[in-house]
């Protein structure tokens, strides 16, 4: 039987759409799980789930989205699952709590750290803690740039040797070479790929080929028993 992978992320879930087929095209059995519309995912004979997490939500509203993360789990019954985006990544290692290797993919610290504002400032601490309490049930964290990695591993929000990283952010080459083509500078590209908030109005269709790009260079290895061991069974590699 085929490895049957989750895939939760927000409300920009579409754009890993790429990913998820090539994840497929490897024998992966797929379900997406996500704040985003279930359109784009039906599209292309994906299984999509909706949950809606509000990155500025706290309190009785975590713990929902919490609650729907673990009854989502329980129902579609996955091998291993990867997450994206702030919230998906703090929500989905606690409800799971082990039972299911999870796989945090981190390509920014969020508007917490991206802000000055009071309300950000006073969240930082509550950030760090829950980071630190998500790493504890998952089986490995990949990150898109060396900062946020070594701000993850000198405030131990990643347990030791479970951290990968991808170069480069993991933009796809591609992506880059069309926006080239149609006459968007280098410099637009790269910010547009690293910030896929700033830019929605203009060109939009061009942007979303480019950010999708984002996670194509991930690659996951099945494995017999379907299931991650502390012997390295997870390959995180560009291909």
């Amino acid at each position: 039987m085929d490895s049957h992978l989750v895939c939760i992320g927000g409300e920009d879930h579409r754009l890993r759409i790429p990913f998820l087929l090539s994840l497929r095209k490897k024998g992966f059995r797929l379900t997406a799980i996500s704040s985003d519309d279930v359109t784009a995912f039906s599209r292309h004979g994906i299984p999509h789930h909706r949950i809606e997490f509000d990155r500025f939500a706290i309190g009785g509203a975590q713990l929902s989205a919490l609650r729907s993360v673990r009854g989502l789990m329980a129902e579609t019954r996955p091998d291993i699952i990867q997450s994206f985006d702030t919230k998906p990544n703090l929500l989905t290692p606690s409800a799971v709590r082990g039972q299911v290797p999870v796989v945090r993919t981190i390509y920014g610290l969020g508007w917490t750290f991206s802000l000055l504002e009071p309300r950000a400032l006073a969240l930082r601490p509550v950030f760090c803690s829950l980071q630190w309490l998500a790493s504890l049930w998952t089986a490995a964290t990949v990150f898109q740039n060396r900062n946020d990695r070594a701000f993850f591993e000198h405030w131990w929000l990643t347990r030791k040797g479970t951290a990968r990283l991808i170069a480069g952010s993991g933009n796809d080459v591609g992506a880059f070479a069309a926006a080239s083509h149609c006459g968007l500078s280098a410099d637009a590209t790269k910010l547009s790929a690293k910030r896929p908030r700033v830019h929605r109005s203009r060109r939009e269709p061009l942007l979303e080929s480019i950010r999708s790009g984002i996670l194509t260079q991930v690659n996951l290895k099945q494995h017999a028993n379907h299931r991650l061991g502390d012997s390295g069974d997870l390959l995180l590699k560009g291909y």
